[in-house]
């Protein structure tokens, strides 16, 4: 029986200080579910949308926040684990969901400015999970990256030129249409942060475009090499299984004789 995820078993802490689980996976999921709930928020949609936005929130902080204590609780060294998770500290206290009310208050630039941050701060934890993207069979890693850069770049362009793009949808459109370089060119930012967020879009997006692609063929061609070493799996298999009928007979002939 597999011991639980909370077990010291699946927490291992490097030489450079950085703690190991064997949950990234789940890591990520949970950030990607920050992503609907920024769009409902930023979409402003009424009950019981709000809810659900806020009920996300909450679950995603959660999940960071047990992923860091679970972090320290295993972690030797625990001062050479927060050198080396100090993102995972940002995380856990940018997303904290109290701060939207107290932000709210201050104005709807503080507000903005603190969905913002949330975005990269999530962004960037999800990024750091390198050993994701150097697994064989890194398809729907690959595909959840790129579309959470996306999405997240598609709010951030929202959130950074809001007279341009009154929405996040036209946002995640421009997102969309720049990181597959089609250029309708029939939206564009035009505040200085807009066209900063859209030019991270257009250097780093094409890259993971290309990765995404690069994923998806070597999807096709492990699948071949799969079959192929299947199939002579199988052979070996009859052939030795025929070598061994063939021992046997002579075995008994000589026996016979």
């Amino acid at each position: 029986m597999r011991a639980p995820f909370w077990a010291a078993e699946h927490w291992c802490q490097e030489e450079s200080g950085k703690v190991r689980h064997s949950f990234e996976a789940v890591v990520l999921v949970f950030a990607v579910l920050m992503l609907p709930a920024v769009l409902i928020q930023d979409s402003g949609l009424h009950s019981p949308w709000g809810y659900v936005a806020d009920t996300l929130n909450a679950i995603v902080w959660l999940a960071f926040a047990l992923e860091l204590g679970l972090t320290l609780r295993h972690a030797p060294d625990r001062r050479a684990a927060l050198r080396s998770h100090w993102h995972d500290v940002l995380v856990f206290v940018v997303i904290f969901p109290p701060w939207a009310v107290l932000f709210s208050a201050l104005g709807t630039g503080w507000l903005r400015g603190w969905r913002l941050a949330r975005l990269w701060a999530i962004a960037g934890r999800v990024f750091r999970a390198e050993r994701l993207l150097t697994r064989r069979r890194n398809l729907p890693y690959v595909a959840a990256l790129t579309l959470l850069l996306v999405t997240v770049t598609g709010i951030a362009v929202h959130e950074t030129d809001p007279s341009r793009f009154p929405n996040p949808w036209r946002g995640l459109w421009f997102a969309i249409v720049t990181v597959t370089t089609v250029g309708y060119g029939d939206t564009f930012p035009t505040s200085p942060v807009g066209r900063v967020v859209a030019s991270f879009l257009m250097v780093v997006g094409i890259g993971f475009l290309g990765l995404a692609t690069a994923a998806i063929a070597g999807h096709f061609v492990n699948q071949d090499a799969d079959d192929k070493h299947r199939e002579s799996t199988d052979m070996q298999e009859q052939i030795l299984a025929e070598l061994r009928l063939i021992h046997e007979r002579l075995a008994s002939l000589e026996a016979g004789n």
